[in-house]
């Protein structure tokens, strides 16, 4: 096994500075306990046999996202959620939450209009069982994760002779973002084949969204307050200080040789990755 370590600022242990963070574990967790006391699951229940083509209960489609079913679920989405704190002091606390609500919007939107048209135009294809729980807006907001979200180190597994009968050896790279794959793949198929289909639906609803095709990334705003985390100039001090910690005087020297003076102009995702970075 072999590592190599990228230039980059570690993220904050605790929840101080991410209180958007914090209010959708504690949600997760506290819809689940109060759904659990007062026998309420039956709001978060998604099923197109009987409540949509029976009893027209269309508002389940806005529901259904809100509260999860199982513990287990509950469980592996708080910790999903835990680990994209990152995205959090990324885009900060307003935007992220404006991210949260516009995945939410098309997600369901997404989920309703596939379900529909294969459940109409396709007789032999009959989608009935829906996921529970913030699963389509995890998977949805996956996709800035691993597009915006610096790699800090990667690792390789190689796997050789006895495990092999030949010469041939197998290498495996892997991200610090393992752990996130990890739990994002636990987290669908744990709703069996329907998380897989969500998930895949729900990432597309991510890149779309990322890419401007679907509308809002810049434009939508909910959130009333301000972001927590502001990159005020003590808090770049900050992140500066731990940089510069870690890196010899040589190191700081020969950067500033090879940096030229005059930097073209950049595009929003190099400015996003330079926060790390400097």
């Amino acid at each position: 096994m072999s590592s190599s370590n990228n230039v980059g600022v570690e993220i904050p242990t605790g929840l101080v500075l991410f209180p958007i963070t914090k209010l959708m574990m504690i949600w997760c967790v506290g819809i689940a306990l109060i759904a659990s006391l007062f026998n309420m699951k039956y709001l978060f229940l998604l099923q197109y046999k009987p409540f949509i083509t029976d009893f027209k209960q269309l508002w389940r489609f806005v529901t259904f996202q809100i509260g999860s079913l199982n513990e287990s679920d509950v469980a592996i989405m708080t910790l999903i959620w835990y680990q994209y704190r990152s995205l959090e002091r990324l885009f900060g606390s307003r935007k992220y939450f404006n991210m949260i609500i516009l995945s939410w919007i098309y997600t369901s939107i997404a989920i309703f209009l596939l379900s529909n048209v294969l459940n109409t135009l396709l007789p032999g294809v009959w989608w009935n069982e829906y996921t529970n729980g913030p699963l389509p807006i995890l998977l949805c907001l996956a996709h800035f994760y691993k597009q915006y979200t610096p790699r800090l180190y990667e690792f390789k597994i190689i796997l050789n002779q006895p495990f092999l009968t030949n010469s041939n050896v197998i290498k495996w790279k892997l991200t610090d973002q393992f752990y996130v794959n990890a739990l994002l793949f636990l987290a669908m198929i744990n709703q069996g084949f329907t998380g897989l289909v969500t998930g895949f639906v729900s990432w597309i609803c991510g890149i779309l969204i990322d890419n401007g095709l679907l509308p809002g990334m810049d434009s939508f705003q909910v959130a009333p307050f301000k972001d927590s985390w502001c990159r005020s100039p003590s808090t770049l001090n900050r992140a500066t200080a731990t940089l510069n910690n870690n890196m010899t005087w040589d190191d700081a020297t020969e950067e500033e040789a090879e940096e030229p003076q005059d930097e073209p102009q950049r595009n929003m995702r190099v400015r996003f990755l330079d926060t790390f970075r400097r």
